[in-house]
């Protein structure tokens, strides 16, 4: 293997990698650890900064999924009772445990190693994307509100003056951040535990090459520790190996997936996997606009009952007519129950969500904005909840790879233009963005 860099024996033994480092000095480490740190002599890993950033995330056909709720049970070997994982992911694991206990007991490994090596117990699993995004919703909802400066010029007095400002929000919210539910759930936002496909035997800081060759690469028993993880089924990730990921459609998992059954009662195979274990979340991202923008509103009105518009007042003054400004008080107007965004309103801003989630072009947009008109009016209004959101997902997967979602959003904000609210939102999201 051809190397980026000639590593000195120091560098070598001693990786310094660490989110802290400077860019160039973080890509050297970066690069140090992936080419010569993890040993080329075990089993291939799972390398979840590059090639398998949406293990788990997408289906056999780059569709957003996330795992049914029914599929999920709790972890025996766990830290708490509360940790959970998909049911065949978990069953591997309690005969990955049993397997790392008796080599221990029979003296097949190194006793002297590290004990999360041969004493298993799950410390992280699963996290619920659905709550995910709810909790980051109320993440933008929070940031709107805060940062709102008020304009006695223009006033929000009720829904209808609300809605262009807000949605204007989230649109320039998008150029620096996700807003949909498959852009957050496939970007670095979001925890790949997401998944169900993965469980953590330690907590560490996987910016931190010192520690994953300290405690683990060079630990006496990392190489049977890999070995065996791939044989029940897993794979170690090479920039967290304290995190085994279920390694799908290998024979070792199928064995565990093949205990089960679908809801058919059928077999579960690779053909009905996916449907299965997941489901797509297209329709449920695609209809969370309205109640967003609802709930938005009365979050702020309640907040920030009050507004201030500004009236100009005629006179007579002299030999001409002038006028004269004054400020009035007024509460905001409760929501009805008859008040959200329109259909169209919601396929025009979920496009263009997509559209800047994706970085696909504007003759993209306009495609996905006429077809999912034509299909509003062959289909009419149910059509919101399967046919458009069906095509707009199979539209936009084809932009998954390999423009975007390396891990990182890699675009910020440019608040030049932007008025003040985005700015202070842009702040406020910094500390609100979930992991």
């Amino acid at each position: 293997m051809t190397n980026t860099f000639d590593y000195t024996e120091e560098e070598l033994t001693n990786p310094a990698g660490s989110n802290e480092l400077s860019p160039r000095a973080k890509f050297f480490q970066r690069t140090l650890y992936k080419e010569m740190i993890y040993p080329e002599d075990v089993t291939k890993p799972l390398e979840s900064w590059y090639d398998k950033n949406l293990f788990g995330r997408v289906d056999s056909d780059q569709r957003c999924v996330i795992p049914r709720s029914g599929r999920l049970v709790r972890i025996r070997e766990a830290t708490s009772p509360t940790l959970m994982c998909l049911d065949f992911v978990s069953v591997a694991f309690s005969d990955l445990v049993s397997h790392m206990k008796n080599a221990f007991l029979t003296g097949c490994i190194n006793r002297g190693g590290n004990p999360v090596l041969f004493d298993m117990k799950a410390v992280m699993s699963y996290t619920n994307p659905s709550v995910k995004y709810q909790t980051y919703l109320n993440g933008l909802a929070e940031a709107f509100i805060v940062s709102y400066t008020p304009s006695a010029a223009a006033p929000i007095k009720n829904f209808q003056d609300f809605k262009p400002i807000f949605m204007e929000y989230l649109r320039e919210m998008s150029k620096g951040y996700p807003i949909t539910m498959p852009g957050l759930l496939l970007s670095g936002y979001t925890s790949p535990m997401i998944s169900g496909l993965k469980i953590a035997i330690d907590t560490q800081d996987a910016g931190d090459d010192s520690v994953k060759y300290e405690n683990f690469i060079n630990d006496p028993n990392f190489l049977f520790y890999v070995q065996s993880a791939k044989k029940f089924g897993f794979l170690v990730d090479k920039n967290a190996p304290w995190i085994l990921t279920a390694d799908l459609f290998s024979d070792a998992t199928m064995s565990y997936v093949g205990l089960y059954a679908n809801a058919a009662g059928y077999p579960i195979t690779k053909g009905n996997f996916f449907p299965s274990y997941f489901y797509n979340i297209r329709s449920v991202s695609f209809g969370a606009f309205s109640s967003f923008a609802r709930s938005t509103y009365e979050k702020f009105a309640n907040r920030k009952p009050l507004y201030e518009e500004e009236k100009t007042l005629f006179h007579r003054c002299g030999p001409g007519r002038q006028g004269e400004l004054e400020t009035t008080s007024g509460y905001r107007a409760y929501l009805s129950p008859a008040e959200g965004l329109s259909d169209r309103e919601i396929i025009d801003l979920y496009t263009f969500l997509r559209n800047q989630e994706t970085k696909s072009t504007t003759e993209i947009l306009d495609t996905a904005r006429q077809k999912s008109y034509e299909l509003y009016r062959t289909f009419g209004p149910p059509s919101m909840q399967e046919q458009i959101p069906k095509y707009l997902n199979n539209l936009y997967k084809d932009y998954l790879y390999p423009r975007n979602y390396s891990g990182n959003i890699e675009e910020t904000l440019d608040i030049e233009g932007i008025p003040d609210i985005l700015d202070t939102a842009a702040e406020v999201m910094a500390a609100l963005t979930i992991g």
